[in-house]
């Protein structure tokens, strides 16, 4: 278990107000965070479990309507580096928290540069 990586990621994200198909869009911003632990299964193969979180939506204008629950989702995936600069990701999601989706499939290639 040596080679074992942990790491987690913080991201932020900026929508603006809109329009879509003639309804008025509030954006949000919102921030986001998470945690991962990879362990390698075999020289190309590795396991992946992760764990999201998304709060609730932030706006200035009062009028906007929030999220009641913060987005929580757990995953597993299998990392398979079939080639010198690319991977790919087959995971499966589970929400935690009434505001997740309860269940994904999520598949991924990831170009190394």
């Amino acid at each position: 278990m040596e080679n074992v990586v942990i790491g987690g990621h913080v991201g932020f994200r900026f929508n603006g107000d809109g329009k879509f198909q003639g309804v008025d869009l509030t954006g949000q911003e919102l921030v986001r965070g998470g945690c991962v632990r990879a362990v390698p299964l075999a020289n190309q193969v590795s396991f992946v479990g992760e764990v999201r979180t998304r709060p609730r939506a932030s706006k200035a204008d009062p009028g906007v309507r929030r999220r009641r629950t913060r987005r929580r989702r757990c995953s597993r995936a299998i990392n398979w580096t079939a080639f010198p600069r690319g991977t790919f990701r087959g995971a499966v999601a589970g929400g935690l928290t009434d505001g997740a989706p309860d269940f994904r499939v999520l598949l991924g290639y990831a170009f190394h540069f």
